[in-house]
Formats: structure tokens, C-alpha cells, sequence
């Protein structure tokens, strides 16, 4: 009976085989895209101390490279591991001497934070190529308390 049922479905095999037999012209070898190596952005936080509340200006620096890269920052709390500020875009680099660009943005960090990462990668929105990931961890104190009278 088994072997029955496989002569009935011989045709239908034969069938698929010519429908999805590759074509005979010859075509030529496909060849992986160029793929370039970007460049991993240099995350600047000042020294000072981060206070939770204020503002703080990040600066990221990128080695000239054509085409310019867009660069995606983030802050994570390292306690819960949760993003608190970001994913932000950074597009608009100024020239900054022969071989950097930069950009600058303000964050205010939430109170309650005791120490966080600051995350960037640098992507190319064309290929959707991504840089190795750079990372500061920075401890932040709260903002100082009027006294009480």
C-alpha cells in the first residue's frame, strides 16, 4: 500500500522539479556589498560631578569619513539596567578641526538615579552598518537641598 502511495505521487514530484529547476543562462556571481569599517564615537562627559536635575552637555566626536554617519545615544540606570533618557539621534556634526565632527546635546537626568552609562553607536542609515559600542559610566549625586530653617 506504501509503496502505491509513493508511485501516485512520482508525477507530482516531477512536476515540482521542473517548475523549480534553475535556469540554465549563466548569471553572474553576486558579490557582498563594500562594507566599510565606521567609526566608533568618542563620548565626552564632563568631569565635573553629574547632578540629577540639572542639565548636562555630552559631546560626541567622530573622525571625518564620507558618507557622515549618524550616531544613536542613550542613558541607562545601572541599577535597573532601564534606558532614563534617549535613544536619541545625533545628526547635525560641526567640523572641529581637519579630521573630527561633533555634536553636542543637553540631558537632564531623573532624581533617584545613584549611577549611569552613557551608551552611543555610530550607524550608517544607508547600509544600516553599526559601530562597536562606546560606553561611560558616571556616578550621579542629587541636586543640593535648601536648608531647612
Amino acid at each position: 500500500m506504501i509503496q502505491q502511495n509513493k508511485d501516485l505521487l512520482a508525477p507530482l514530484r516531477e512536476l515540482l522539479a521542473e517548475e523549480t529547476a534553475p535556469e540554465t543562462s549563466p548569471v553572474a556571481p553576486s558579490r557582498p556589498p563594500d562594507r566599510r569599517i565606521l567609526p566608533v564615537p568618542i563620548l565626552t562627559v564632563p568631569a565635573t560631578e553629574v547632578v540629577a536635575g540639572l542639565p548636562l552637555t555630552i559631546a560626541l566626536h567622530l573622525p571625518q569619513s564620507e558618507p557622515r554617519p549618524f550616531v544613536k545615544l542613550w542613558v541607562k540606570d545601572c541599577q535597573t539596567r532601564t534606558v532614563v533618557d534617549g535613544p536619541r539621534w545625533l545628526a547635525d556634526f560641526k567640523r572641529r578641526g581637519p579630521e573630527l565632527w561633533e555634536a553636542t546635546t543637553q540631558i537632564t537626568l531623573p532624581l533617584g538615579l545613584l549611577e549611569v552609562v552613557f551608551e552611543a553607536i555610530a550607524i550608517d542609515l544607508e547600509t544600516q552598518q553599526e559601530s562597536r559600542k562606546t560606553s561611560v559610566v558616571k556616578p550621579v549625586i542629587p541636586p543640593t537641598l535648601e536648608p531647612l530653617d
